[in-house]
């Protein structure tokens, strides 16, 4: 019961500081409306129609936003242990997971989903995954490392 305390709430820390990551970057950009950023995770499932409802849609982004995120802090909860000759250590476990997850959401799972193309370049990438790096990948590690 202690291990999926701690899960949930490492997946509730690094949903949150994703979104504000993600809402804060989209400002950044010129975006007015942050709720548009939980319409394009919403658009995974929905395609275009994720953009037409202003409440139903950014709630099920939001939701859709924390099943991710707990996804990916079970899967390293899980996996981390059989794999720890790959781990040097905490920082450096943390930075390399950030890097999978980046690799496999933009390179696998949003190119197969139904969101709408976003212009990619090495710069966005990189801040995308600097993100990941500080919002999930060093949380999980170092909650991890803490809780065992």
């Amino acid at each position: 019961m202690r291990r999926i305390k701690i899960i949930a709430l490492t997946s509730a820390l690094v949903g949150t500081l994703d979104g504000l990551a993600a809402v804060l970057q989209f400002k950044l950009r010129g975006g007015q409306n942050p709720f548009q950023v939980f319409r394009f995770i919403a658009s995974g499932l929905f395609g275009r129609e994720a953009f037409t409802d202003p409440i139903l849609y950014p709630v099920l982004g939001i939701v859709l936003h924390y099943i991710i995120a707990a996804t990916w802090t079970t899967l390293f909860f899980l996996y981390y242990p059989r794999m720890r000759y790959f781990w040097v250590n905490t920082y450096i476990a943390g930075v390399i997971y950030a890097i999978v997850i980046w690799s496999i959401m933009n390179l696998i799972i949003i190119p197969l989903s139904n969101t709408p193309p976003l212009p990619q370049s090495i710069g966005s990438s990189l801040v995308e995954m600097f993100i990941l790096v500080c919002a999930v990948g060093l949380p999980i590690s170092w909650i991890y490392h803490k809780s065992n």
